[in-house]
């Protein structure tokens, strides 16, 4: 089976770097951790959008190595349940993801060789 026809079976649908995650818009973000695995330092913009509408922005300079944790717990935009998608760029380097499945996302954006990944996880220290 091709790979794309397996992501579809499983009801995950992958276009254009946006990754979707089910069909239940009741997502939460809960922390984020900024990785820059270049040798250089590098700037992170961040947009984050909630059901259609920006939720948030920001940006934060990343020294080589040295991870930058960002709580949103305190902060109405992450906390409010929702479909919760992130645009993430690193110089020329941009992707997006869209979060709906039910729950609290604590999320690791890293930059590593001119591409910048998104990943997350339901056990960090923002959703717990």
């Amino acid at each position: 089976m091709q790979r794309r026809a397996l992501l579809v079976s499983l009801g995950t649908g992958v276009t254009a770097g946006c990754v979707g995650i089910f069909n239940d818009p009741e997502a939460t973000l809960g922390h984020f951790d900024l990785m820059n695995y270049d040798d250089e330092p590098h700037v992170f913009r961040v947009r984050i959008e909630r059901d259609g509408s920006t939720a948030h922005r920001f940006s934060r300079r990343v020294e080589h190595d040295d991870p930058i944790a960002i709580p949103v717990a305190d902060r109405m935009w992450g906390t409010t349940p929702g479909r919760y998608t992130l645009s993430v760029s690193v110089g020329s380097a941009h992707t997006h993801a869209t979060f709906t499945k039910r729950g609290c996302h604590d999320v690791i954006l890293d930059y590593r060789s001119g591409n910048v990944g998104i990943f997350s996880h339901n056990d960090g220290p923002g959703c717990r």
